[in-house]
């Protein structure tokens, strides 16, 4: 099922506020543990550089939303970047003279929440 389709990755959303010695500094995070997954994608082979396949049985079965089709498969792809929470604060800044959006240096790297 979609994030977007249970809630837990709108509902994961935090910010918080603080001053600094440049002015004041704002955060937002996504503590849903596939918010990286989300942001940055899994790359092809998904998150740990294998194929993302099943760990008991002989093929992946899901119900793919999009086909409204069920789904049996050995492997699958990873996903591609989306990133809702880099488009929003590109998004933020650009409608807020002023504002800047610089990113977390240091961010998780791909597929590692």
């Amino acid at each position: 099922m979609p994030a977007s389709s249970t809630g837990r990755y709108i509902d994961a959303f935090t910010n918080s506020e603080a001053d600094t010695t440049t002015g004041p500094a704002w955060s937002v995070r996504n503590t849903d543990r596939r918010a990286n997954w989300i942001e940055y994608g899994t790359g092809i082979y998904g998150p740990y550089n294998t194929p993302i396949v099943p760990l008991t049985a002989k093929n992946l079965v899901f119900f793919w939303d999009r086909k409204q089709q069920w789904v049996s498969t050995p492997e699958v792809r990873g996903r591609k970047a989306s990133r809702p929470l880099t488009d929003a604060a590109e998004l933020f800044a650009s409608r807020h003279p002023g504002v800047t959006w610089t990113p977390t240096p240091g961010a998780a790297k791909a597929g590692r929440p």
